[in-house]
């Protein structure tokens, strides 16, 4: 399960990255389907948020889809990321949480449900949010 990487190496396989993604992936999760242009949000967000080349993004990806399919361990993952990230960098990853969710066009309420509570584990205050207030379904 969530590993980290050796001293030196890039962060594909250190805990609270691996648990960033697996939070991307089931934001996406959570609505009837896993669209295509959802994983292509998560590949551009876990990018930006840690630097990596599209290559080791996609990797990233698919080790956080498999985390997911393994079984969601939404306290093991927050954890991780609330251990791991700063104050700044959990807010980055809400905001990324809500590119994935309007990736496919739609922004549907069981998705800004999970957002909000996501960003409660996370310690993230309420005032410093931006999620979206228009839902559809």
């Amino acid at each position: 399960m969530l590993e980290s990487d050796p001293p030196g190496e890039e962060p594909l396989g250190s805990r609270d990255v691996i648990a960033a993604a697996a939070l991307m992936v089931e934001c996406a999760r959570v609505n009837p389907a896993y669209e295509p242009s959802e994983r292509v949000a998560i590949a551009t967000g876990v990018q930006r948020l840690f630097g990596l080349s599209p290559e080791v993004a996609e990797v990233l990806v698919g080790i956080a889809e498999e985390e997911g399919a393994e079984g969601w361990q939404e306290a093991l993952f927050t954890t991780a990321v609330k251990q791991g990230f700063d104050l700044d960098k959990r807010i980055e990853l809400v905001q990324l949480l809500c590119d994935v969710a309007l990736a496919d066009g739609v922004f549907h309420m069981r998705e800004a449900q999970f957002i909000r509570h996501i960003a409660g584990e996370l310690g993230v205050p309420e005032d410093r949010l931006s999620i979206p207030t228009a839902f559809v379904a």
